[in-house]
């Protein structure tokens, strides 16, 4: 009977086998969209009649089966046998009509407003940076540095001249509700790191808007990597890489953001 795939586990044996699982032993490799099949709105607006409903309840189950695999110990192995870099970009931007989408949401940037993101993506290239830990933001800084060039602070200008159709998203993702405190109480040490003209587009969100189906659908489910996104004006993702960057990785970002820009008409 156990080894019949039609027989559905008791939801506190398929919790086991979840956790049991082995820790990646390389980088996975994209060959296909991800994302999510339609642009969802994710939030962190508490109600109590959704709370109890049938669908919240399902929901807090699948997340305590995402808790018991994502352990401390799961992530940091996958980390250090991948070298950080938990899946490798595709060789190439996938077509608009076969992409999927990146989560929605409505939350205050550092600035303190409120936001629909998908509203701030129109008429750009969105590259979204995506962390949880200091790791993983470093990382992801490497995408944006070269010798002496640093695009995300002191030369930011440099690159908004380069790429005059793109625009940068941070969406800091603290791992716990003590670290999200910490966070949101230090937004104005934040500011000063970011260049005024990116702090609309600097965001610290809580689990509820990345929680565990948006993680494994966009593979950013361990919490000490770091992540990008190429997005569309329609929310739509056409590229992502992970993990700490080399020469034809940046290059071929690079070459990414060339060819998205071209379909930008404004």
């Amino acid at each position: 009977m156990s080894g019949n795939p039609s027989v559905k586990l008791p939801g506190f044996l398929k919790t086991l086998t979840e956790a049991s699982k082995a820790p990646l032993k390389a980088s996975l490799t994209i060959s296909r969209p991800i994302g999510l099949p339609e642009p969802k709105v994710f939030g962190s607006q508490f109600s109590i009649t959704k709370y109890f409903s049938p669908e919240a309840r399902d929901q807090r189950r699948q997340q305590i089966n995402y808790d018991l695999k994502h352990s401390q110990v799961y992530e940091y192995k996958s980390y250090t046998n991948t070298n950080g870099k938990i899946f490798r970009s595709p060789v190439s931007f996938f077509k608009g009509e076969k992409s999927l989408y990146f989560p929605n949401f409505i939350e205050k940037n550092i600035n303190g407003e409120r936001i629909e993101f998908f509203k701030a993506l129109a008429g750009k290239v969105n590259v979204i940076r995506v962390f949880q830990s200091v790791a993983g933001a470093n990382a992801t800084e490497t995408y944006f540095k070269s010798g002496e060039l640093d695009y995300l602070t002191k030369n930011y200008k440099d690159f908004v001249q380069k790429f005059p159709k793109v625009q940068l998203i941070d969406l800091n993702i603290p791992s716990d509700s003590l670290k999200n405190t910490i966070l949101n109480m230090s937004k104005s040490n934040i500011k000063k790191s970011v260049p005024e003209e990116r702090q609309s587009g600097y965001f610290i969100l809580p689990h509820s808007v990345f929680n565990h189906e948006v993680r494994e659908n966009l593979l950013c489910d361990n919490s000490y990597g770091g992540y990008i996104y190429v997005v569309d004006e329609q929310g739509r993702i056409r590229w992502c890489t992970s993990g700490n960057s080399d020469e034809a990785d940046v290059k071929l970002f690079h070459k990414v953001l060339m060819g998205l820009s071209k379909e930008i008409s404004v």
